[in-house]
């Protein structure tokens, strides 16, 4: 949609057509993340047609498989690497998807996500949210239509590890040159009496309705969903040749 934009000359909002094409793709995201030492659950990756990577012992015994370029859960599996067959199967599943899959270390904890405003170095992260959501698993059903997902904004976090975590989800955003708003989701793991956070991925598009969960983080900042969406508006430019 952004080139579209961009050949029709039309302003639009958010991050522009390499930033969007970089956060689409989960592995060109976490490269990316991974290059300028940002930390990421480790991963492998899994083309139509290959065989299993043989190495998945070194993603722990409990893994996720994902397609790389879809959202909203769709295609997500999470299970024990103890189990071939099952793996096989979510494997398939992902395939349904896209040509591509991520299998990924599944990170254990607490589930948290960051909206973040504005562009390079202006850009500032958000209140974090905390998501616990039924059996620890925000899936599609969780997401959308279950009353029973918690959202709990700013997320019950000591000062510190919250800044920690916010600072690092900018980082992100401004990794991948994202601009106008977005949203980086976290896992954050006990290791050992020490919460270490995780990224898994960056929306440059998340959902905008005054009950989503940028707008949410937004209420905590004091800013109304009129203000957040005046201020997005407000930066609406081209990417080339602006």
């Amino acid at each position: 949609m952004q080139g579209v934009l961009e050949i029709l000359r039309i302003p639009y909002t958010g991050s522009g057509v390499q930033a969007s094409a970089i956060a689409i793709d989960k592995i060109t995201t976490k490269k990316i993340w991974e290059l300028v030492g940002l930390p990421t659950p480790a991963w492998t990756s899994h083309g139509r047609g290959d065989a299993l990577a043989p190495d998945l012992a070194r993603l722990g015994k409990d893994l996720v498989v994902k397609p790389v370029s879809e959202g909203s859960t769709f295609g997500v599996t999470k299970l024990g690497a103890g189990d071939p067959l099952a793996l096989e199967a979510a494997v398939a599943q992902a395939l349904n998807f896209d040509s591509r899959v991520l299998i990924e270390e599944q990170i254990c904890g607490r589930e948290l996500t960051c909206a973040v405003l504005g562009e390079g170095p202006k850009a500032h992260a958000l209140p974090l949210v905390e998501i616990r959501a039924p059996g620890a698993n925000y899936d599609y059903q969780n997401k959308y239509f279950s009353d029973a997902t918690q959202y709990l904004c700013p997320a019950p976090l000591d000062a510190a590890l919250s800044q920690q975590i916010s600072d690092l989800c900018v980082r992100a955003y401004q990794a991948i040159g994202a601009r106008g708003w977005g949203r980086v989701d976290v896992m954050l793991r006990d290791e050992q009496g020490i919460e270490r956070p995780y990224l898994l991925e960056l929306n440059t598009a998340p959902g905008m309705t005054d009950h989503s969960l940028v707008p949410m983080a937004a209420r905590a900042a004091g800013m109304s969903f009129a203000e957040l969406v005046l201020q997005i508006l407000g930066e609406a430019r081209l990417e080339i040749g602006a």
